[in-house]
């Protein structure tokens, strides 16, 4: 049997899944560098983007903060 998935749910499977890889990345690092770490940089275009609505940019800035930087303490 053949599943048949529509476009949106394949782009919501491949945020999640890229959401949950740069999760583990980010971690990795993390566990690399500290404790003598006190900063990070992110580099990529996840947030600047001008073809973006802003809809979009406070939903990446959610998804990023809430999945990817879950276990970070701010200070």
């Amino acid at each position: 049997m053949q599943v048949m998935l529509s476009t949106k749910s394949v782009g919501r499977i491949d945020l999640w899944g890229n959401d949950r890889y740069l999760r583990h990345i980010h971690r990795s690092c993390l566990q690399q560098i500290l404790p003598e770490a006190t900063h990070e940089v992110v580099l990529g275009d996840l947030f600047g983007s001008q073809w973006i609505s802003d809809e979009e940019f406070v939903s990446r800035v959610h998804r990023y903060s809430d999945i990817i930087f879950r276990d970070v303490c701010s200070l």
